[in-house]
């Protein structure tokens, strides 16, 4: 979770994200970082051998240079090309930020962008979003979305029935519909 980026507005929603989501597992073997910023190095050891990766952060779009598309770790921002070079073996990764679904197309290939870039570091499942997101209705989707995987229901259950619980709440589809899962939706 980060609350404050450089040139890039406050989610003050992510701390709460973040406490919600880590609830959900066994803090012996959770790491939780809530703010400040990490090199992509540092990104590599702590994410190293975890099973899920979530970062509720800033995702930045260049839909003409797709493989400068970046995640935010803080004030640092991990590129596509370099996230292609990680070695992960986490079952999901969810980035929780927005357009981190959206690339471009090249012909002869599939879309350039962070979710296949988290697929080429080893991950066969990552939740990402298609447009800019609310902070706060996306807390409630991620909150609502990993208690129900923890407790046993697939992944596209699991995101299914986060979805239906936020349109309870938010009905415009903006607040609920913009999560997708690329890979194995098991």
């Amino acid at each position: 979770g980060d609350n404050q980026t450089a040139n890039l507005s406050s989610l003050p929603n992510t701390i709460k994200e973040v406490e919600a989501v880590a609830a959900n597992f066994d803090p012996e073997k959770s790491l939780v970082i809530k703010n400040g910023s990490m090199s992509l190095e540092e990104f590599s050891a702590k994410a190293a051998g975890n099973e899920v990766i979530h970062l509720a952060t800033h995702g930045v779009l260049h839909p003409l240079l797709p493989l400068e598309s970046a995640i935010m770790l803080g004030l640092t921002a991990v590129p596509v090309k370099d996230v292609m070079t990680l070695d992960l073996q986490a079952n999901l990764v969810t980035l929780s930020a927005c357009q981190t679904g959206l690339g471009k197309l090249y012909e002869g290939d599939e879309m350039v962008g962070l979710t296949r870039a988290f697929m080429y570091a080893g991950t066969p499942s990552v939740l990402s979003s298609l447009w800019p997101v609310s902070d706060e209705s996306t807390a409630m989707l991620m909150s609502e979305f990993t208690s129900r995987f923890k407790a046993g229901q697939t992944k596209s259950q699991a995101l299914r029935q986060a979805q239906i619980a936020v349109r309870a709440k938010y009905p415009s589809p903006y607040h609920w519909a913009s999560f997708i899962l690329t890979g194995d939706w098991k």
